[in-house]
Order: structure tokens, then C-alpha cells, then sequence
């Protein structure tokens, strides 16, 4: 069987049409949604409007709907779906089946690069990858990393025409980036919630107006899974359901939070609910001053081609770019002093070898051990640079001796970490 073409559903394969649009709305059910969902394909995006857990209303916008939800759409083919994992139904394969199936094009959020491939195997034309910068269920792995990985499993799989969407990490300038990884689209959803026309409450605006992204917690993780909520100091109910994790049984925990989960996203009661919501949250503020939903879609979307038509005019890294011609190095890329890693005259001739700028970590080596480590360096480097970093605080008791031994050996560049002005002109004078 030709995986790109057919899924073990027998059901001829469909693929979602993306028509350049790369930006996907994510809105609550709420309020004005379907004003809002005009104005987004309007401006270039698309838009998924959420029901889960909810009812689904008839529209011609994309759905988004939990696993448990999905024979409420069995009747009504021809529809882009998104099914994602719910507390009380996590087999988003089985459901993506039922959908496909049914005739619609269906979109499967997965945590991992084994779920993508479950789901494609039953049909699904496109894989939402949730990094753990989400809201809701999340992967161990930042976004960046899951779509690589997502990517080379699907590809080993042989599921070569499925698509990817990242849902995590979406910024103004960071979707170009998730687009070069492979992404065909990124989602913006907890990024909206301060938007001028979200149905966001008053009292949930005023906690994310100063939101952080430390402000969530991760519940689930003892029982397989990850579920990242609202969790600010103090916030009592994360706070008991860690408590009832670290003691109890899994269905229990399960039950409870499925119980507890928000049923309004958009005005949910903190002091008692569980609120799914990740760390992009913290863009919502920055995004907020763009104005209605369709205006932070437009912008995300023309600043993405913007930047992806620099990288294509003049790539940044490309050899010979930027600063290489300070270093002396064939590409414009340092490799960062990191102690106890960086700290081998074998790790800087890698580095150097691959066209970077190697740095050693000085640390708090003693200066004897110092001193050798420079000149083996600059022993098996040759002419090639290489820089060597020191701390400067007064809780290093080789700073001075670190400074002495640069001045006679000279590494082609040197860094003070924590230091002071003073240090650096010593260093540099030498």
C-alpha cells in the first residue's frame, strides 16, 4: 500500500487545503465567534472553531471537537476536523477513523511523534504537533523539537504527504521560524484571549495582563500524560490536584479532573476549575496591541512572509554571513562557554571543524589545569580562533589567576561572564 496516497481505513486519502494561508485562528465558541471567523479568513487565515465539549453548530469554518465528540459529526461529511484528546478520551486515533471514514478531512492533535503516526495510519491528512508551550494536553518536547521529530517518524512511516501543524511557540517572529521546521500553519489560540474582539471575561483579562509563563503548572505527568492549566501562586486548584496525583490512583485523578476542567474557556471560575492554558499566554499582551483577532492574524501572517523572504534574499548563518568575518570563522555561529562541557581542547577542534567558533569555560578551573587547557587548545587549533571565558565574581578564587594566564597565551578572544567593566578593559588590554 502506498502510504501517502491511503490510510488502513480504506477510505481514499484527503488533504486539507491551506490556499497559502498559514495562520489558524483557534476560537472559543463564544460570544460574537462567527463574526470573528469571517474576519480571519478574510484577512488570510483560517478558523477553528472550538466546540469542545460543547454543541456543534452548523458552519462552514473549520471544527475543532474532543475525541469523545466525534460521532456528533458522522452525518455531516466534508468538513476540515480537528480532534484533540479530552480527559475522558484520549484515543484521538480511533476517532480520527470514525471522521475520516465519515468523508471528512481530518486533522489529529498528537504529543508525540508515535501519535502522529497512529493517527495517519487511520486517516488523518494533517498532524497538529503540541509542544509543551501549550495549553491542554502537551508533548515532553518544546515545539520546535517535536515537529523534527514528528517529521522523521512520519517520513520513516512512509506518511511523506502528511502535513504538520504547530500548536506552541507562535509568535510575530517566531512562526517564520516554525515554518522553516516544516510546520504548513500554526495555530494562535491562548495568544488571542486579549485580543479587542475576544469574548474574554474582565477578570480573566486582568490576570493575564501580567501572565508569565512560569504562571502554569503540568498535572498528570506520574500517569503518562501531561495536562498544562493556569497555575499562578496560589492558584488553589492545580495546587490540589498535584496534591491528589503525588497520592492517588489514576482513574481517580482522571475523574477529578475531568470534573474540574473549565467548561468556559473565556470566563472560567479560577477558584475552582481547571484552566487550560500554556505558556504562549504570555504573548497575548504584545498581541493585544495589534487589536481584533483578524488584525494579529493579518500581521502574524505578512511579517512570517516577510521574514521568510529575507531568509530566502540573505540567509543570516549562511557562510561568510555576519560576524564570521570577525571571528574568522566560515559560519557566523559561536558555540556558547558551557562548564564542564566546553571545556576540552577536543570539544573546541569539533566545533572549529564544523566551521564555528569554538569557546572553553574556564569555570572555576584551577589555574593549573587552566593554563594547560588553553595551550592544548591552541596547540591543536593552530591558526584557527577560539575564544576562552572566565567569571568575574569575587566567588571565583582563580579570577585573577584566570586573568593572568589569558594575558601571556592569548586566546584569539576572550569573555567575563559577570564581571565588571574594569575586568573586561584588563582582559582586552592584554
Amino acid at each position: 500500500m502506498d502510504k501517502t496516497q491511503q490510510s488502513d481505513t480504506a477510505v481514499d486519502s484527503a488533504t486539507v487545503e491551506m490556499d497559502g494561508a498559514f495562520v489558524i485562528a483557534n476560537l472559543p465558541s463564544q460570544g460574537a465567534w462567527r463574526t470573528r471567523a469571517q474576519e480571519v479568513v478574510a484577512a488570510g487565515g483560517h478558523a477553528l472553531v472550538d466546540h469542545v465539549g460543547g454543541a456543534v453548530e452548523a458552519h462552514d469554518y473549520w471544527v475543532r471537537l474532543g475525541a469523545d465528540q466525534a460521532r456528533a459529526l458522522v452525518g455531516d461529511a466534508g468538513r476540515v476536523v480537528v480532534v484533540c484528546p479530552t480527559v475522558q478520551d484520549a484515543d484521538v486515533a480511533r476517532a480520527t477513523r470514525l471522521l475520516r471514514t465519515a468523508g471528512h478531512v481530518v486533522g489529529s492533535e498528537t504529543t508525540s511523534p508515535a501519535e502522529a503516526v497512529a493517527a495517519a495510519a487511520v486517516g488523518a491528512s494533517f498532524v497538529i504537533v503540541r509542544g509543551l508551550e501549550a495549553g491542554g494536553f502537551v508533548s515532553e518536547a518544546s515545539v520546535s523539537v517535536l515537529l523534527r521529530a514528528t517529521r522523521a517518524a512520519l517520513d520513516a512511516a512512509g506518511f511523506t504527504a502528511v502535513q504538520m501543524v504547530a500548536w506552541g511557540g507562535a509568535g510575530l517572529d517566531s512562526t517564520a521560524a516554525l515554518r522553516l521546521l516544516g510546520a504548513a500553519g500554526v495555530v494562535l489560540s491562548d495568544q488571542l484571549l486579549l485580543a479587542e474582539d475576544a469574548p474574554t471575561s474582565a477578570s480573566l483579562r486582568d490576570r493575564l495582563a501580567g501572565f508569565n509563563p512560569a504562571d502554569t503548572a503540568q498535572l498528570g505527568r506520574r500517569f503518562g500524560r501531561r495536562l498544562r492549566v493556569y497555575g499562578q501562586l496560589g492558584t488553589r486548584p492545580p495546587r490540589e490536584m498535584a496534591k491528589l496525583e503525588a497520592g492517588g490512583d489514576a482513574p481517580a485523578f482522571w475523574r477529578e479532573v475531568g470534573a474540574r476542567i473549565a467548561t468556559n474557556c473565556v470566563d472560567p471560575d479560577l477558584k475552582s476549575e481547571l484552566l487550560p492554558l500554556g505558556q504562549d499566554a504570555a504573548l497575548a499582551v504584545p498581541m493585544a496591541a495589534l487589536g481584533k483577532t483578524c488584525d494579529i492574524v493579518r500581521a502574524v501572517h505578512l511579517q512570517t512572509l516577510e521574514i521568510l523572504d529575507g531568509v530566502q534574499q540573505r540567509f543570516a548563518l549562511a557562510p561568510g554571513e555576519g560576524i564570521s568575518k570577525v571571528n574568522g570563522t566560515a559560519l557566523p555561529v559561536h558555540q556558547g562557554p558551557m562548564a564542564q562541557t566546553s571545556d576540552t581542547p577536543a570539544f573546541a577542534l569539533a566545533v572549529a571543524e564544523s566551521g564555528g567558533m569554538p569557546w572553553l569555560a574556564l569555570g572555576n578551573m584551577p589555574p593549573h589545569i587552566a593554563e594547560q587547557t588553553i595551550a592544548q587548545t591552541k596547540a591543536l587549533l593552530g591558526d584557527r580562533p577560539f575564544g576562552a571565558g572566565i567569571i568575574g565574581l569575587d566567588a571565583n578564587p582563580h579570577r585573577d589567576a584566570h586573568i593572568e594566564i589569558m594575558a601571556r597565551l592569548k586566546p584569539t578572544f576572550a569573555l567575563v561572564a559577570a564581571g565588571t567593566a574594569e575586568q573586561a578593559l584588563t582582559v582586552e588590554a592584554t
